[in-house]
């Protein structure tokens, strides 16, 4: 059995001092670096942060499950590295932190205009968000041009929003869309024919906007969705008719492989038998998006007192599961329900 080796003198001048606290070290590290290394802390460690002192706490008012103000006539634009922003009910745009439970009311915006479509982008080279809004009036015509704005936040200064110029005369059309590296895309119409649909594209960098062609002999349904497919832009709908029920067949999926030649690639899916066994008679479902595995997320278009099911539909694997989610089937009245598939939990400051 080895000895233990006898302390020297010079061991034994040695004296224990106490770690330093952390709110102490808390005061000893600049703030952004603080926020910096939060932010890299899954969300559900947040609220076991906040009990580490009465500074931390102050710093992060974490609250899940919190209330936003919005109801059922709101507006709500797919969320963006973890903030969305929705018209509240003073029809203002509100730009939102759920997790955080933050919030920045934007400026009023000062136009004649009736109608307005507003979504949020971010600029990932800059690392700025920025908020595009269009304005436009049901009693005009198609060839009248509305009026486009954008507003960047956390600038510095007074957040002001800037007149935009457009070279085409558009509406937006429908529900949706999608910020894909820098750009944001959504539906858009540039008169009253029902096959002159284009797809609205948003730089948020440098501010301008183009239009992409659906692809030829396509018609771009309601019930089509702008998904993410791996980083390209991709249309996903049903093949055989608008809605979707058990009686649905199969799907398609356009990706747009080239974007200068408007070069489109189309991809046909043969739901598997097992979807009739799934989704009941009455049910009426709605394409939420893509995930990150692929996966096509589908919902009934509102909650009621029966069970809420999702659907995911697996491209690669051919293969649909059905998942009840808790706590939603208890409505006595339709109540509409805001789903997005490309939410991801962040602790940043607005």
């Amino acid at each position: 059995m080895k000895k233990l080796k006898q302390l020297s003198s010079e061991d034994r001048d040695l004296t224990i001092t106490r770690c330093t606290t952390p709110s102490s070290l808390f005061n000893s590290i600049p703030s952004d670096v603080f926020i910096d290394i939060i932010s890299r802390l899954q969300a559900k460690s947040i609220p076991n942060c906040r009990r580490v002192s009465k500074s931390w706490a102050a710093i992060l008012p974490t609250r899940h499950g919190t209330y936003l103000p919005i109801d059922r006539f709101s507006k709500i634009s797919p969320p963006v590295r973890g903030l969305v922003c929705l018209e509240d009910k003073r029809r203002m745009l509100v730009i939102c932190n759920p997790i955080t439970s933050e919030s920045v009311t934007l400026p009023p915006l000062k136009s004649m205009m009736m109608w307005s479509k507003s979504v949020l982008g971010y600029d990932p080279i800059e690392k700025q968000f920025k908020v595009f809004c269009t304005k436009w009036s049901p009693h005009h015509k198609f060839n009248t041009h509305g009026e486009h704005y954008v507003i960047t936040l956390g600038a510095g200064g007074k957040m002001i929003w800037r007149l935009l110029q457009c070279c085409k005369p558009f509406r937006p059309v429908f529900d949706g869309g999608i910020c894909i590296n820098g750009c944001f895309y959504y539906f858009g119409k540039l008169n009253c024919d029902r096959e002159d649909v284009v797809i609205v594209c948003f730089d948020v960098r440098n501010e301008k906007l183009s239009f992409i062609d659906k692809p030829k002999g396509m018609i771009v349904k309601y019930e089509s969705r702008l998904i993410n497919y791996k980083g390209r832009l991709g249309i996903f709908q049903c093949s055989n008719s608008g809605l979707i029920t058990r009686s649905s067949k199969s799907f398609d999926l356009l990706i747009l492989e080239d974007v200068k030649k408007n070069g489109w690639t189309k991809r046909s899916y043969v739901l598997p038998f097992m979807w009739r066994n799934m989704v009941e008679y009455t049910t009426k479902l709605r394409i939420v998006g893509m995930n990150g595995t692929c996966e096509i997320v589908l919902s009934p278009y509102g909650l009621s007192d029966r069970p809420y099911y999702l659907f995911y539909y697996n491209l690669e694997m051919n293969s649909v599961r059905k998942v009840e989610i808790q706590g939603l089937g208890g409505f006595k009245t339709s109540t509409v329900a805001h789903l997005f598939v490309d939410y991801v939990e962040d602790v940043k400051f607005i």
